[in-house]
C-alpha cells in the first residue's frame, strides 16, 4: 500500500466510526426518551432510507474538481447532525437530526468513494486498493460500535454524539 492511499484511507476510518458510534447507542437512547419499539424501528429506518435517496442525485453530480468541496459540506453536516442528537428530546426532533445525518451520510459515503478512486496513485493496483477501501469500512465500522457503547456507559449519550461529530473534522482537514 502507498502511503498516499493510507492518507485517503483514514477519512474513511473517522466517518464509518462517526456513524457506527451513534447507531450503537441510538436504540437505548430513543428507549429512555420512552419511544415505543415500534415507533423506534421506524425511527431508526430514516436515517438508511435518506442515505439511500442521497446516493443517485449525489453520485450524478460528482466531478473530481468539485468533490472536496462537496465532500467537505456533507461530512460537515454529517458532524453537526451527529451533535444534535444530543439534543434531541423527543421523536420528531431526533427524525429530523437523523434524516439529515442520513442524506449526509449517503452523500459523503457516495462522493468520498469516487474520490478515492479517482485519487489513487497510478502506481496503486485498483484491486488491491478496493480491498483496502472495504477493510477500511470494517475496521471503522467495527470499532466504532465498541467505541460508542464504551463512552455511552462511561459518559452518557450526549457526550457519544458529541464525540462521535468531531471525528467529522478529520475527513475535513485530511480532504
Amino acid at each position: 500500500m502507498k502511503l498516499k492511499t493510507l492518507k485517503l484511507l483514514l477519512p474513511v476510518v473517522a466517518i464509518t466510526i462517526q456513524n457506527n458510534s451513534a447507531s450503537t447507542i441510538i436504540p437505548p437512547f430513543l428507549q429512555d426518551l420512552h419511544i415505543s419499539v415500534a415507533a423506534l424501528g421506524t425511527l431508526i429506518s430514516l436515517n438508511p432510507i435518506l442515505a439511500l435517496v442521497s446516493r443517485l442525485p449525489v453520485g450524478m453530480a460528482y466531478n473530481p474538481r468539485g468533490a472536496r468541496l462537496l465532500i467537505s459540506i456533507a461530512v460537515l453536516v454529517m458532524g453537526i447532525s451527529n451533535f444534535f442528537y444530543s439534543f434531541a428530546t423527543d421523536g420528531l426532533t431526533f427524525a429530523i437530526v437523523h434524516s439529515i445525518n442520513g442524506f449526509a451520510y449517503g452523500a459523503v459515503t457516495t462522493l468520498y468513494m469516487a474520490f478515492y478512486v479517482d485519487s489513487l496513485p497510478p502506481e496503486e493496483n485498483r484491486n488491491h486498493a478496493m480491498g483496502y477501501y472495504v477493510g477500511t469500512l470494517a475496521l471503522g465500522y467495527s470499532t466504532g460500535n465498541v467505541f460508542g457503547g464504551l463512552i455511552a456507559d462511561h459518559y452518557g449519550y450526549g457526550v457519544t454524539f458529541q464525540l462521535a461529530a468531531f471525528l467529522s473534522l478529520i475527513p475535513y482537514i485530511l480532504l
